[in-house]
């Protein structure tokens, strides 16, 4: 069984107030489903030596404010 299903993703869209086109929501489970996956194995793949957003700080200067 797919731990991320259609019903997944219809009930967080509910949750957060969108409604994503019946015909997409396999596809967007399947997405989900991947991403979690990923997430979960970030050690195993290495991601954060690519993660940009580790290396990101505001600052609150005049450069953070055109962002």
């Amino acid at each position: 069984m797919d731990r991320v299903t259609a019903d997944t993703v219809r009930q967080l869209a509910a949750a957060v107030g969108i409604r994503p086109e019946e015909g997409q929501l396999a596809e967007l489970a399947g997405a989900l489903g991947a991403l979690l996956g990923a997430i979960e194995r970030c050690d195993e793949l290495n991601l954060a030596e690519h993660e940009p957003a580790n290396i990101f700080h505001l600052t609150g200067g005049p450069t953070d404010a055109e962002l």
